[in-house]
């Protein structure tokens, strides 16, 4: 082998021994980086301020028990625009209690007539009831935007009636009934209506005889605590000794008061404890007089009414 292709083969040679060699180089070091993206935004708020209606104070009804139905008066202020009976909301609160937004149901009626400069809202039902020496405070608000509010603005207080079944909500039967010499059919009993009256039957023959029995179905299962009494005021049909039952199906009853009522024209009263029933059953035994009638002018149910 001459000199110049022994040269040529070392030149080979050392080329691919300092390829090899870049093949197994380590590799360069692991650089550790980081960086900041500052990024600014910008906003505004505003508040929402709800006008308050205006109300004058409001009037009430009463019932045999007292108040029945509350008639709240109120407007729109002036230069108020976008706010009608629609955006009103009623309330009502116990005492000193938080105020609670009553919403209408079967057994809560609300009714709005009239322009946003003088409105009338009649509420009746449920709301009335409670217990007796509390006072009830009716209010009114507006609903804006958003779910905002306004602050509740007071109408009226009152005195507060014991919570009784609403007598629509209860059909009444009685195991006789005066229709001939006077229109006094057991309906009558349960009115809220001290001007019309319950008789057992006494103008035709056979003249009734005790007991004389009064019952109240409530449309469904409630809870019930006491029944209320108000005689006519003829003494010859004042009942004295009575008993009340309670039942579910109107088949099997459970004695739950009984006692004897004075003859007096003021309201008297059977209490028991708190129990569910759909049935309510008065039997009147006997009178203050002697005589074989019965009478009641209003017989309520108490308890609390379900929607």
């Amino acid at each position: 082998m001459n000199i110049r292709r022994r040269r040529r083969l070392l030149l080979a040679l050392t080329a691919v021994v300092a390829l090899a060699g870049a093949q197994f180089a380590s590799s360069p070091p692991l650089t550790d980086a980081s960086w900041i993206d500052s990024e600014q935004s910008r906003a505004s708020f505003s508040a929402l301020t709800v006008p308050s209606p205006a109300a004058s104070p409001c009037t009430t009804r009463n019932g045999a028990l007292g108040v029945n139905r509350v008639t709240l008066s109120w407007r729109v202020p002036a230069g108020v625009t976008g706010y009608s009976s629609t955006n009103a909301e009623f309330g009502q609160r116990t005492n000193q209690g938080a105020y609670e937004t009553i919403s209408a149901n079967s057994v809560t009626t609300i009714s709005t007539t009239g322009s946003a400069s003088a409105y009338s809202t009649e509420i009746s039902g449920a709301p009335l009831g409670g217990s007796l020496g509390d006072k009830r405070t009716f209010a009114v608000r507006f609903s804006g935007p958003g779910g905002w509010k306004s602050g509740w603005v007071d109408a009226c207080t009152f005195d507060v009636v014991r919570s009784r079944i609403l007598p629509s909500q209860i059909t009444v039967t009685a195991s006789s009934e005066e229709l001939v010499r006077e229109f006094a059919p057991a309906t009558y009993a349960n009115d809220d209506n001290a001007a019309t009256g319950w008789v057992s039957r006494w103008a035709t023959q056979p003249t009734t005889v005790f007991p004389h029995i009064l019952t109240f179905d409530l449309g469904r299962q409630q809870s019930v605590d006491g029944i209320g009494y108000l005689s006519r005021a003829f003494t010859n049909a004042m009942i004295k000794a009575y008993t009340v039952e309670l039942s579910g199906d109107g088949q099997t009853y459970t004695t739950v008061a009984s006692g004897e009522w004075q003859q007096t024209t003021a309201w008297q009263f059977a209490n028991f404890a708190p129990q569910t029933a759909r049935y309510v059953r008065v039997t009147a035994l006997s009178s203050t007089s002697g005589t074989a009638w019965a009478a009641a002018l209003e017989m309520p149910v108490f308890g609390t009414p379900t929607p």
